[in-house]
């Protein structure tokens, strides 16, 4: 929400410098920005009405234009602009003005004409960003008048960051309130007058679903313009705003929801068929909206209807069978309180932010509705014309927010807050946020205004009165921590090894949200069910994660997309699974990889990351816990990786992980054009570790044998080393492969398999007998079962 100085001192006065309000707006919860400045406008930069347009007697798409800027004598200019046109009133900039950007404007002769200054656009003032011709300004301006005062500059802006519970701050008025709490200013809320009835024209509106709508207001306007320009002091403060103008009617709309906090809309009565009715979609109801996009409705949705059917999507967007344009001449105007989980709800479903939405999912005071109607009504009438209809109001009060008085102990308060507070500090902090109170026994009762929906116990009144006296009034009583004397288990690995190891290893820790993507989960997880989220933050967060991948996936599509090749991330957190007692939560930690594995070096060609990269890694990683265990690969099938480069992660006959090279199916959905490695490991799984202990190193020599067999190229080699490891007995201390060999990588059928194997005992000398007795048993047993063929060259 942008803060204009100009605007929001025709809502409160207050004496404190206006550099100082941000500062005093963040100590109270609303986060405001930098103060920034809209200056002025130079002094020869005045009103000029264009009395004759000419074209140039020696260039195409040039016009000769007499303007009257104020003198005797009228000003002769040569004008390129397509939009100019006698009688307008545009921006004149006479000789010798220098522009915003630098230009000194001076009498020049172009092909033969004199020019003696310059018609200029709003983006050559610095009032607009970009024009698409000369600034047209209200015609009852004066010829040679200044623009300043008109425009109200210069002006100082700055934005307010809201947290979602401050919806009632979405305004002028909003801001203004808080600006009077914390300068103790004065509030001065503009007294609306109600317009009189001219016409018995009305509509019948019918709520319903008064849960999700228990109040709706409207007013049919006939007989108004539709295509009348708004008054240059509302297109400017909307631009300020960061809200595009439109014509009039839109216009006033969107310019009293900034000042109110009121979202509004405008229907062509003309096409409204029946009364209005308030209601849930039908299934597989069907909306187009203003924008063109077409929705599927559901019984969840609210909508605004008419005899033809849904109009409107109830506090998010108008549809477009009833918009308004410029043929519209009469005019239905509506202003509702919704129910802000419905609309949050259906905002989230077809991912739509708007404005209105914005709002009504935070809560809009229900008082509102009225005042706004009567504004906006008294508005068009005035800069459209029309004649007003009647007021029509459909309310149901028993549906209505309820504002209940809420207790706050003074006990419960001193105790929250760590110190003392006399009841003139906490009168006065009620009185200055205009809460309605009394005194009890205990402490106060308190009855929270219309605005303010996040004032629902009585800790939200603790946390306001804390806010309200200032935080930096209470003194730091640091809490008194007893160290421990116990120290950290030794056999429990440590999360931040982890991570120091990770680090180590070139990747980089990322935090992402518990909350994912249905079809990116789908992707990764298959058909395991996950647990979806009833009220979801937005579409793409509707499930809570299976696994890490999908969030540690974006994270590294983000920055691909960002030119960045080399990547390598980690994260740790927890995953959910949904079982059939209760959700079960458990810890994991996951990486993904891609790019280069060794960077670029002068000395060596580069090479890109591999599955024995990411399996090399997990193999660090597991170092660290699997002491005594064994660790093994195992050949499997995952949704979410490539069939062929997939192995899940054994600890012992435990499986802990998974491991492989991203499936080109996601790879796609993430639009990455290069490989990515990624493993995850329920780190719950492999926590408990074992103790160091002290072991004697052997004082004989070792033996080895290098041991050649030639598989059908199918036969895993971890299925063979688990072989060698039971048939080799105790003297077996090392076992490696050391070689992979095919005569034909694509077309070789078999393949052959070196391991090396180390021999020690502790208590004697090792013979060749005692190795080639090893040897024969290991030769025996993977001929016998795994019809592998012993090598002899």
């Amino acid at each position: 929400m942008i803060i204009s100085e100009n605007w929001l001192r025709e809502w409160v006065d207050f004496d404190a410098s206006f550099e100082e309000l941000p500062e005093l707006l963040t100590q109270v919860g609303l986060e405001a920005g930098a103060v920034s400045i809209v200056p002025s406008l130079p002094k020869g930069i005045v009103a000029g009405r264009v009395d004759l347009v000419a074209p140039h007697p020696d260039a195409d798409g040039l016009s000769v234009c007499d303007v009257d800027g104020g003198r005797p004598e009228k000003y002769q200019i040569v004008c390129g602009a397509e939009n100019v046109r006698v009688g307008m009133i545009t921006a004149l900039a006479t000789p010798d003005t220098v522009l915003p950007n630098g230009q000194k404007i001076s009498s020049q002769n172009l092909r033969g004409v004199t020019s003696d200054g310059m018609l200029c656009s709003g983006s050559e003032l610095g009032l607009e960003d970009q024009s698409s011709g000369i600034l047209e300004l209200d015609p009852h301006l004066s010829p040679g008048q200044l623009l300043d005062e008109h425009l109200q500059l210069p002006d100082r802006l700055f934005e307010v960051e809201l947290t979602p519970n401050r919806g009632d701050c979405l305004s002028f008025l909003g801001v203004a309130r808080e600006t009077a709490t914390v300068t103790r200013g004065t509030l001065k809320e503009p007294t609306i007058k109600k317009v009189a009835q001219e016409s018995s024209e009305t509509r019948s509106i019918t709520l319903d679903k008064p849960d999700d709508c228990p109040r709706y207001v409207g007013r049919v306007l006939s007989g108004v313009s539709s295509n009348t320009r708004s008054p240059d002091i509302i297109r400017e403060r909307l631009r300020r705003s960061d809200v595009r103008s439109v014509d009039a009617l839109v216009d006033i709309t969107n310019y009293l929801m900034l000042e109110t906090g009121q979202p509004m809309h405008a229907f062509d009565n003309d096409r409204l068929k029946g009364g209005i009715v308030v209601r849930r979609a039908s299934p597989s109801e069907h909306l187009t909206l203003l924008d063109g996009q077409e929705i599927t409705l559901s019984e969840d949705n609210l909508v605004i209807a008419d005899d033809s059917g849904s109009i409107a999507l109830g506090g998010i967007k108008g549809g477009s069978s009833t918009m308004i344009s410029e043929h519209t001449s009469s005019l239905f105007l509506e202003a509702a309180s919704f129910n802000p989980d419905c609309i949050a709800q259906t905002a989230r479903q077809f991912s739509i932010n708007s404005d209105a939405a914005h709002r009504f999912e935070r809560g809009v005071d229900f008082h509102l509705p009225a005042l706004a109607i009567e504004r906006a009504s008294a508005m068009v009438i005035e800069l459209c014309g029309g004649t007003p209809g009647p007021l029509i109001d459909q309310t149901i009060p028993g549906c209505l927010p309820e504002r209940r008085p809420i207790i706050l102990r003074q006990a419960r308060l001193e105790r929250m807050l760590g110190t003392h507070l006399t009841s003139q500090d906490v009168d006065s902090a009620f009185v200055t946020a205009r809460f309605d109170f009394v005194p009890v026994d205990s402490g106060w009762s308190v009855t929270p205004p219309s605005h303010r929906y996040d004032l629902t116990g009585e800790h939200d009144l603790i946390e306001e009165v804390a806010r309200l006296i200032g935080y930096d009034q209470f003194e730091s009583h640091p809490p008194r921590v007893r160290a421990g004397s116990q120290l950290a288990p030794e056999d429990i690995l440590d999360l931040d090894r982890a991570k120091d190891l990770l680090v180590d290893l070139g990747y980089f820790e990322a935090i992402t949200y518990s909350f994912v993507s249905s079809e990116l989960q789908g992707l990764v997880s298959g058909s395991e069910k996950a647990i979806r989220l009833q009220n979801p933050i937005a579409a793409q967060f509707s499930e809570m994660r299976l696994t890490l991948l999908p969030g540690l996936l974006n994270a590294l599509a983000n920055n691909a997309r960002r030119q960045m090749r080399d990547i390598r991330l980690f994260e740790t957190g927890h995953v959910f699974k949904a079982t059939l007692r209760q959700p079960k939560e458990q810890q994991f930690i996951g990486g993904v990889i891609t790019g280069s594995a060794t960077g670029t070096r002068w000395d060596q060609r580069g090479r890109e990351v591999d599955f024995f990269d990411a399996k090399g890694h997990v193999e660090s990683l597991m170092g660290m816990a699997c002491s005594g265990k064994s660790l093994r690969f195992v050949q499997s099938e995952h949704p979410a990786y490539q069939s062929g480069q997939c192995a899940e992660i054994m600890l012992d006959e435990t499986r802990v992980g998974q491991l492989g090279r991203i499936s080109h199916d996601i790879l796609m959905r993430l639009d990455l054009d290069q490989p990515v490695y990624a493993f995850e490991i329920n780190f719950g799984l492999i926590r408990e570790i074992k103790i160091p202990g002290y072991t004697s190193s052997s004082r004989y020599p070792s033996l080895s044998r290098d041991l050649s067999f030639i598989f059908p190229d199918g036969t895993s080699s971890q299925t063979i080393i688990d072989a060698i490891r039971q048939s080799a007995g105790d003297l077996l201390i090392n076992l490696e492969l050391i070689d992979l060999y095919k005569e034909n990588p694509k077309t070789s059928t078999e393949k052959s398999l070196t391991f090396r194997l180390t021999l020690q005992s502790n208590s004697r000398n090792l013979k060749d007998e005692d190795a080639d007795a090893v040897a024969h048993s290991v030769v025996s047993r993977i001929s016998a079962e795994y019809d592998g063929v012993l090598r002899s060259s």
